[in-house]
């Protein structure tokens, strides 16, 4: 009995996770688009430094920002705790930078919803 509750328990859960949020992969493209035309400054004024950068050798420089996240999910009932469950996801958005200083491309990979919680 008791491993067909646990059973039922890691459905739901697989279920959640499959289901998280309701961001599309739309939305943290356009949020990431938006970008494309603003100056550097103002892209680094609302971003912060970038974690990584290089240069192309046609000049154009590539920022690129990432986030990592990680944790334990606790399976309960409402007696005890069953297991604790690691997750991680990560995220990492790239703005290329035109030697004039303006946002020519920008692009993203990772976690939808941990890339969409970092272009807000």
């Amino acid at each position: 009995m008791h491993s067909k509750k646990l059973f039922a328990m890691f459905l739901i859960l697989a279920s959640t996770f499959a289901h998280t949020g309701c961001v599309s992969k739309a939305d943290v493209s356009n949020n990431v688009n938006a970008w494309i035309g603003a100056d550097v400054d103002e892209l680094v004024s609302h971003w912060g430094p970038p974690h990584q950068t290089h240069v192309n050798k046609n000049s154009t420089r590539v920022f690129q920002y990432s986030a990592d996240e990680s944790g334990m999910i606790p399976i309960t009932t409402s007696v005890t705790t069953l297991v604790n469950l690691p997750y991680s996801s990560n995220c990492k958005i790239t703005f290329v930078i035109s030697p004039a200083g303006k946002v020519l491309r920008a692009g993203w990979k990772g976690d939808t919803d941990l890339c969409h919680r970092h272009t807000m």
